[in-house]
């Protein structure tokens, strides 16, 4: 695919060379990029592709939850990067990151999924509400390839490569990278929120809040570990005091096997249906609680 590998920032007559940070074209005009930090305050954003090819690009706009912002150039013959399916990522699937570690262009490197899901990692410090629901996995990921594509064994676009575990700047075997479900749900969001709109994106009070719930994955080995009723579903360990969990009153030990018709037997695909809604929905929640199937309605709030 063609994937820019410079990007060219000008501020107040200034040129910063962007070396260690590539981009996607996901359409014949739009590209989305995970360097959200290098826009602030720029005068001018020059895209160059691998043959050479250069552009001004529009800034569209930016969302600090994710720290990724959206672009748009106006060019002909651009080969766009199909968009995969993050949410049917298994743990265990192979998968390729591209990128520019330490200036080595086009550099491609491969790994399995170690996990889904992964949050609480403190990765976007810079937003007062972030998302983090990564995936892990074991590809080398090294400074320079942050922004880059990590793609399916067909190619296709699966996550936003964003950051690594490690103590030294280097990888260590664990890097992370922003689910594509998401990726598209911002781009969406970008595209359609309004100019003046796009920079407070961050601070909206119309965007859903957390669930403030942890929940464990139900399998055979876990639901005979602990005599659980079902061997499908999500068991809720912990709820946040405050939280939407919390006001409809689902309880630890509670087991979620269906919202609004919908099986949940993923963390993923629980995170899925909360992001697709809106804030002041009502989502039926189909509950286990103590051998009895209860429906408990649960109404999305705006962060707080």
């Amino acid at each position: 695919e063609n994937i820019s590998s410079i990007r060219k920032l000008t501020y107040k007559n200034k040129i910063f060379e962007l070396i260690n940070n590539i981009c996607k074209i996901v359409n014949s005009f739009l590209i989305f990029i995970k360097i959200l930090k290098f826009l602030e305050n720029m005068d001018k954003v020059e895209v160059v592709l691998n043959d050479k090819r250069s552009y001004e690009a529009t800034i569209i706009g930016k969302d600090p939850s994710t720290d990724l912002a959206l672009l748009k150039v106006d060019a002909n013959d651009l080969s766009p990067i199909e968009m995969g399916n993050s949410d049917a990522l298994k743990v265990g699937e192979w998968v390729l990151a591209v990128g520019n570690p330490y200036n080595l262009d086009f550099t491609v490197t491969s790994g399995i999924v170690s996990a889904k899901g992964r949050n609480k990692l403190n990765l976007i410090q810079d937003s007062k509400h972030p998302i983090e629901e990564f995936i892990q996995t074991d590809a080398a990921v090294n400074p320079g390839n942050s922004g880059g594509a990590l793609v399916d064994v067909n190619g296709k676009l699966v996550g936003i490569n964003t950051a690594i575990y490690s103590p030294n700047g280097s990888f260590t075997g664990y890097s992370f990278a922003i689910p594509v479900s998401i990726v598209s749900r911002v781009m969406k969001e970008l595209k359609e929120t309004k100019p003046q709109a796009v920079a407070e994106m961050d601070n909206s009070t119309e965007r859903v809040g957390s669930l403030g719930l942890e929940v464990h994955e139900i399998d055979e080995e876990l639901a005979k570990e602990q005599k659980l009723p079902s061997k499908k579903g999500l068991l809720i360990n912990t709820i946040q005091e405050g939280s939407i969990a919390d006001y409809a009153g689902l309880i630890p030990g509670d087991i979620i096997i269906q919202v609004d018709g919908k099986e949940v037997n993923t963390f993923d695909e629980l995170i899925n249906i909360r992001n697709e809604g809106r804030v002041g929905q009502i989502l039926q929640f189909k509950v286990i609680r103590e051998k009895e199937i209860k429906t408990i309605p649960v109404k999305l709030r705006k962060r707080i």
